[in-house]
């Protein structure tokens, strides 16, 4: 049960961190943008955004242009495998429906005793001894949490490895679509 529930809960965590860096990379970085373009004009005799391109037509300037293109190369897979995958919307998907339930439960105890809104409410820190009490009680429990720790961490890597192989092995002509 343990291994499901790691399993689900490095899927969610991928697809939170994909989606964001989706959204960051779709507002600031030209990189997606400039190796569509430029595998396109690839592709479009030795045009990138109209203009001529050498490396296509493998001229003699090609061997001393080549170095420059690897930033854009190196950039590229890193866009190809930021990107979310159909497995990635159903996992959000499923998020926000999880969420909308958890605050459908929420709402008959958000207010206090006398109807309190909750934003009306101040949020009130335990007291030094209580969190002394809470740390001693997981003394304990701390091997354990580390070790699923380490699983956890474990199977995120082995997901960001694997979308960098596919990202590695679709070349810049296989770009996904947006």
């Amino acid at each position: 049960m343990q291994d499901v529930m790691l399993e689900e809960t490095a899927r969610a965590i991928d697809a939170l961190v994909r989606e964001a860096a989706e959204r960051v990379l779709g507002q600031v970085s030209p990189l997606g943008t400039l190796a569509e373009s430029m595998s396109r004009g690839v592709r479009e005799e030795g045009a990138i955004g109209g203009a001529w391109n050498p490396l296509a037509t493998g001229g003699p300037l090609a061997p001393l242009l080549f170095p420059l293109t690897v930033p854009l190369t190196v950039g590229d897979a890193a866009v190809r495998a930021l990107r979310k995958s159909p497995e990635d919307e159903d996992v959000l998907a499923t998020l926000r429906q999880l969420a909308a339930e958890v605050e459908d439960i929420q709402k008959p105890f958000s207010g206090d005793a006398q109807g309190a809104a909750p934003e009306q409410q101040l949020p009130t820190l335990p007291s030094a001894e209580d969190v002394r009490m809470g740390l001693d009680a997981l003394g304990p429990l701390l091997p354990g949490i580390a070790a699923t720790g380490l699983r956890l961490n474990a199977r995120l890597l082995n997901r960001a490895a694997s979308r960098l192989a596919e990202a590695s092995r679709a070349g810049p002509n296989d770009l996904p679509r947006a």
